[in-house]
């Protein structure tokens, strides 16, 4: 969980008692104390619920349902999740994460580059005004096909394999 500020989504959904926050942490090797005091705290929040483990193939599911994708995590390269949320048409709100500036840029999300305030008000902000959150969405579910989708890709893959021979 190194680069992971969990306890910051935990802040987060405790600025909206109103809203329903489904957190995915599995335990990672050497941070058994970390996640048992995620698990913990997040027990304390009537409005979290709290998945250790969720096999790949269920969370297609859990993105579709989601109104929004927090990602808490302070160092990564470009996540996975912003792929599979990309795909479910689900807007996507970062704490840190932002490679290439691609939350505004494709108009899929925002980040709140470090400051859990200000994450707190781009939820508020996504969920509040569906005008944001339908434009974000539908932003979402067209960057993935654009830039993501096996379909439309794999040609220009081919050609790219078939000019290096």
């Amino acid at each position: 969980m190194g680069g992971n500020t969990f306890p910051a989504f935990l802040e987060l959904a405790e600025t909206r008692p109103e809203t329903t926050f489904v957190m995915a942490c599995p335990v990672y090797d050497g941070a058994q104390e970390l996640y048992e005091q995620v698990r913990r705290r997040s027990s304390q929040l009537h409005n979290v619920r709290f998945l250790d483990f969720v096999p790949f193939a269920e969370t297609k599911e859990l993105f579709s349902r989601a109104l929004a994708f927090v990602n808490t995590s302070t160092t990564e390269g470009f996540p996975n999740t912003f792929v599979q949320a990309a795909r479910a048409g689900t807007p996507i709100l970062s704490l840190e994460v932002n490679p290439d500036n691609i939350l505004e840029r494709a108009d899929i999300g925002a980040c709140a580059f470090g400051d859990p305030g200000r994450l707190a008000r781009q939820l508020g902000e996504l969920l509040d005004q569906p005008t944001i959150w339908k434009r974000q969405a539908e932003s979402a579910s067209q960057y993935f096909q654009r830039e993501h989708n096996l379909v439309t890709r794999i040609p220009a893959f081919a050609e790219a394999l078939a000019s290096i021979t």
